[in-house]
């Protein structure tokens, strides 16, 4: 379409951004419509920090709960840190080492032992590794100082988390092809 209109923004709890124009707010979701397009989706607001109008003003949907044990415990000032985390964790955490390990893994379960047994080894070597949070990298986050943040620090960790995970099931399912794949060009 050819719509010319000043973007929206939604920011999302899970540090993500969406450039949209927002099309109506009601009590449970945001409905929006991206940019050149005439489609509606919509979000959840429970999953919605804030909202940055185009014409300037700012409006917080998240509301804290401080009777809730998880992020959504954070004021304000404190989930504003937490996104930011996340999003330099997006940004900035790799897990070479995460990928590089369970790939070795998989690759050994899938070539020495059998196809029943062979994703066992690649499982727990991603389990075990999988269990510590990962460390903070310096060099990803944006501002040295929120490192004396909490929630910026659970934020940025959180994200880290998902992303080692992410790193070790790969490597293991990639390993474990072709440790099987291997396998089977030698046997036959």
């Amino acid at each position: 379409t050819d719509q010319s209109y000043g973007q929206d923004k939604i920011l999302l709890i899970s540090g993500r951004e969406i450039p949209c124009r927002i099309v109506k707010i009601t009590d449970f979701d945001i409905l929006y419509m991206k940019p050149m397009s005439d489609i509606v989706k919509k979000v959840e607001r429970d999953g919605v920090y804030s909202i940055n109008f185009a014409n300037g003003n700012n409006v917080f949907i998240y509301k804290p709960n401080p009777d809730i044990d998880d992020e959504m415990k954070y004021s304000y000032k404190e989930m504003r840190f937490f996104i930011i985390g996340e999003q330099d964790a997006h940004k900035g955490f790799k897990s070479p080492a995460s990928f590089v390990i369970s790939l070795a893994a998989g690759m050994g379960g899938g070539f020495f032992l059998t196809p029943f047994y062979g994703p066992i080894v690649p499982a727990v070597v991603s389990f075990v590794i999988g269990i510590p949070d990962p460390r903070l990298q310096p060099k990803t986050v944006s501002n040295p100082n929120f490192l004396t943040e909490e929630a910026y620090v659970a934020g940025y960790r959180k994200t880290a988390k998902v992303k080692k995970i992410q790193a070790l099931v790969k490597g293991s399912l990639i390993g474990l092809a072709i440790g099987v794949g291997t396998r089977l060009v030698l046997i036959n």
